[in-house]
């Protein structure tokens, strides 16, 4: 079976070679994981690239273990059992992300994946990607503090930090680990300020409404919809013709998803009748 595809990344527009060392290679390098840029923005030339280190690779530590055996043997000592030289569960933060994606991310789309990459290197830069068993609360906190530090609300923290709760819980859960959680329980402080969006006034709705109608132009369209509806920018963008009705004794739109996009929640999903603005907008179309 081909696994050269698990061992590609994108990141930043460009494809990387992620790969951990196995463990009775662990002596011969100075991390546990091999990661280097295969320098291509092409998925095509990545496995290529990635079939051919992988190969390399293999032959090299092949011929490590011939040579540990061969000196074994040579010394008699074959039926001895070396120490194992690390303790760790064999499985690092990418590890639990990459399980996290392939199991959960099918269907998802690009923003799922995205988050749940970037928060996996927001740890990694914070903490250090390590084996999983190598975590503490203590990690915890620092990725927090680390978080903090960025000028990140306590809001924004609390949700990626459930992020990764979720993507190092699931790798737990799925292979047995006997580790813990290390971003489970981290003391969140009060948010100290928070922000309250202000409410637009109506004199600057109806001004904004007059703008549109004048220019009367597909993106005024839209902005003349959202304002007499109340609907999210993507909802707007995402309507359906069969979405619409406005031939019924109440013209109305219904918001719910389909395959353009996704609600953000399943209370999203609503019937909105439409007046002023929203139905002139819809009537232009």
């Amino acid at each position: 079976m081909d696994h050269n595809h698990s061992y590609i990344y994108l990141r930043k527009n460009t494809y990387y070679y992620s790969r951990r060392v196995p463990l009775d290679m662990l002596d011969q390098y100075t991390s546990k994981r091999i990661v280097l840029s295969l320098r291509t923005r092409s998925r095509r030339a990545a496995l290529r690239g990635a079939q051919q280190i992988s190969i390399q690779l293999e032959n090299h530590w092949s011929a490590i273990r011939v040579d540990d055996i061969t000196k074994k043997l040579a010394q008699q000592t074959s039926k001895q059992k070396l120490s194992p030289t690390f303790q760790g569960c064999g499985y690092d933060l990418l590890d639990a992300k990459d399980l996290y994606l392939r199991l959960k991310g099918q269907g998802k789309g690009e923003t799922f994946q995205r988050i749940a990459e970037r928060n996996i290197e927001y740890v990694a830069e914070a903490i250090g990607n390590k084996d999983l068993s190598e975590y503490t609360s203590t990690d915890g906190a620092a990725f927090r503090d680390a978080l903090i530090a960025r000028g990140l609300a306590i809001s924004s923290v609390k949700r990626i930090f459930s992020s990764v709760r979720s993507i190092l819980n699931l790798i737990i859960k799925e292979h047995g680990l006997s580790v813990v959680n290390p971003f489970a329980g981290t003391y969140m402080p009060e948010e100290q300020q928070v922000k309250k969006r202000s409410v637009i006034p109506q004199k600057t709705i109806r001004k904004i409404q007059s703008m549109c109608v004048q220019h009367n132009d597909d993106l005024r369209w839209m902005v003349s919809l959202i304002s007499d509806t109340g609907t999210r920018l993507g909802e707007a963008c995402g309507l359906k013709s069969k979405d619409i009705v406005l031939d019924d004794k109440i013209p109305h739109v219904t918001i719910r998803p389909n395959e353009a996009r996704r609600l953000k929640t399943t209370a999203s999903t609503r019937t909105i009748p439409l007046v002023g603005q929203a139905l002139w907008r819809l009537n232009r179309l």
